[in-house]
């Protein structure tokens, strides 16, 4: 993930705890810090963490919004709940994955929370699998999440505030792609940004 995107961990047994509020990435190890120290415990109950994680996903200006789903096991309540919730989903522009491990390998359920939101389901069956639980990560934050080079024509707006040498400025030639990235603090910036689904690109 990019220091640019906004990430929110919810931990759930018998109820959801946030344990990273909806906030962006950054640079710094606040959100490893806090997923490190999540640990196991209690019932399942996806379906309140779900509702929670499309509260917060529903709150972000994002244009893309993907929630990832990771369970060990069946939930409380009946498989309808996670089928409407994923329906909600899907009808606010979320798109949901489901990652099953042990038990929760077997849940046709969450397969069909996944075909319904748009997103995929990934059985991790035995230790092997398990071994490659970053590599679905990464292929779903690849696949679902917002992508770093924009390709097409664009004219940047400048905005006024421009600082030092490139004071005065009032406008750039058209550009065929950029690469998304944050601004550098200590530097001179000419305050040039590109709107876009996902932001307003420095």
């Amino acid at each position: 993930m990019s220091p640019l995107d906004e990430v929110c961990v919810i931990a759930f047994s018998g109820t959801p705890e946030v344990v990273v509020p909806r906030r962006a990435v950054g640079r710094d190890s606040f959100v490893e810090r806090k997923i490190r120290g999540i640990t196991s415990g209690g019932g399942t109950n996806l379906h309140s963490a779900m509702r929670t994680a499309i509260d917060e996903l529903s709150a972000s200006g994002a244009g893309t919004k993907h929630m990832i789903v990771l369970t060990d096991g069946m939930t409380m309540g009946s498989p309808e709940t996670g089928f409407e919730l994923a329906e909600m989903a899907r009808g606010l522009g979320i798109t949901v994955s489901a990652v099953g491990i042990e038990e929760g390998a077997q849940d046709p359920s969450l397969k069909r929370i996944a075909e319904i939101a748009g997103g995929k389901f990934h059985p991790v069956t035995d230790l092997k699998a398990a071994r490659e639980l970053p590599e679905i990560f990464i292929r779903e934050f690849s696949e679902f999440g917002r992508r770093m080079t924009i390709e097409g024509d664009f004219t940047p707006t400048v905005l006024a505030g421009s600082s030092g040498p490139l004071r005065g400025i009032t406008g750039v030639p058209q550009i065929g792609g950029y690469t998304v990235t944050v601004p550098r603090a200590g530097l001179a910036e000419l305050l040039i940004v590109q709107p876009s689904t996902d932001a307003v690109d420095p």
